[in-house]
């Protein structure tokens, strides 16, 4: 069992080789030489204007038309995936008008 009376014993009679001086790790730190910081160049079109990829106009979304060969599930009729794929296009053509 440990006293407080042996605890600070061990504490006042520490041996300082073993303890870890932060001065010499410092000193180290000092004498290594810095690092530059790295700039890449700017892009010869560059503005000013740091939302200007924003700005740019975006490309346009193409929609792949649905293969029944690789896209119906099994199991599936003809009838059904022919219905889904007529509600499919209507949506899309929906959405495009409503984006213009």
């Amino acid at each position: 069992m440990v006293t407080s009376s042996t605890l600070a014993a061990s504490l006042l009679t520490a041996d300082p080789a073993t303890e870890t001086d932060v001065e010499p790790a410092a000193a180290t730190l000092a004498a290594a030489p810095a690092a530059e910081p790295t700039v890449e160049p700017a892009p010869a079109s560059n503005t000013r204007d740091p939302f200007a990829a924003l700005d740019a106009p975006q490309a346009e979304v193409t929609i792949e038309p649905l293969d029944a060969a690789v896209d119906m599930p099994e199991g599936m009729s003809f009838d059904v995936w022919d219905r889904l794929v007529d509600a499919r296009n209507a949506k899309i053509s929906s959405e495009d008008e409503l984006k213009r």
